[in-house]
């Protein structure tokens, strides 16, 4: 497929989603987080790379019903001090060290999801993964099923870990969007947000390739970290076309 029917693909159904019940329920959940800054955006990603939704302990509890784990690692971010000056107005006189909790380690109610795991079959799966396996160049390993995320890269270990007991589709798909993480992401400044559309923009492309459908999850997935807003997939899509042309191009090399 051409690299402008891609995007079209790619943006019809970040469109459609934008629209759907289900995005607007997610939403008015996830709008309870704290909008972070560009700073403390990049504390919460060098502390813990995989980190998705964070909050601080009794956030946790009061806006999501959940409890922060026994043992939980905090990550520390950097939260304002104010105080009123002469004309009763509130400003920044410092800032102090704040533990905030990702999702991961925390339990309770269950939060929204758009993207519902693929649980279709692959053929000839264990090939497919033993060449991905091959062209990641990494290591990968697989982590208990109770790891909140379904796969993760680590920039600081330059590692991939991915779930046990994963579907044969949703297995594939997650290993090329973490493969995609490590081709693009090691050293980047770009936002959460711009790798995330990126790295799973490179595995729906990589998973048409291989002829399966990811398009219930990507779509969706995509449509949550982009907020529907597709100048995000526009400004990126360069990147997304090469990185998988060039995986599709190592897997077919792979003897």
């Amino acid at each position: 497929m051409k690299r402008d029917e891609l995007y079209k693909q790619i943006e019809k159904g970040i469109a459609t989603c934008t629209t759907s019940e289900r995005y607007l329920t997610y939403l008015a959940v996830m709008s309870r987080f704290h909008k972070y800054s560009f700073a403390n955006t990049i504390c919460i990603a060098c502390q813990d790379s995989a980190a998705t939704q964070v909050a601080g302990y009794h956030t946790w509890q009061t806006k999501f019903k959940r409890h922060v784990k026994k043992g939980a690692k905090a990550i520390y971010i950097l939260a304002p001090i104010k105080k009123k000056n002469e004309d009763d107005e509130e400003e920044i006189v410092a800032f102090k060290a704040m533990p905030v909790y990702d999702v991961r380690f925390t339990a309770g109610a269950p939060l929204p999801t758009l993207a519902d795991p693929l649980t279709e079959s692959v053929n000839s799966f264990s090939s497919v993964i033993a060449k991905l396996k091959s062209i990641a160049k990494i290591p990968i390993e697989e982590v208990p099923e109770n790891f909140t995320a379904l796969g993760c890269y680590s920039s600081i270990t330059n590692t991939i870990s991915i779930r046990k007991g994963l579907a044969e589709a949703q297995y594939v798909k997650t290993l090329v969007h973490e493969i995609a993480h490590s081709r693009m992401h090691s050293e980047s400044t770009a936002t959460k947000v711009s790798k995330e559309v990126e790295a799973e923009s490179v595995a729906y492309i990589f998973c048409q390739y291989l002829n399966i459908d990811t398009s219930a999850y990507s779509f969706e997935y995509l449509t949550a970290w982009s907020g529907g807003n597709t100048e995000i997939l526009r400004d990126s899509f360069e990147r997304i076309y090469s990185t998988s042309q060039q995986l599709i191009k190592e897997y077919e090399e792979v003897l």
